[in-house]
């Protein structure tokens, strides 16, 4: 994390706070901080609504914006 936050000159607390916002996913981390657009990003909110009821509105939300298939992989990864 050091390094990347050296070489993107960002803050190293920054670094993490992305890190965790894209699920501790390397690559896309990287991908956020070179600035490309295609990389799906987690914020509180998302994640309180995946712990939501399925058929809550917030939780239709989510996967309606993010898929489906990442609303899951994001809920493994908070231990969901």
């Amino acid at each position: 994390m050091l390094t990347l936050a050296e070489k993107y000159k960002k803050c190293v607390n920054e670094v993490h706070k992305i890190f965790y916002e894209v699920s501790c996913d390397r690559e896309e981390l990287i991908k956020v901080l070179e600035g490309k657009d295609q990389v799906i990003r987690w914020n509180v909110l998302e994640d309180l609504a995946l712990k939501g009821k399925k058929d809550a509105e917030a939780y239709k939300h989510v996967t309606e914006t993010h898929g489906e298939k990442e609303a899951l992989s994001r809920a493994i990864f908070l231990g969901i």
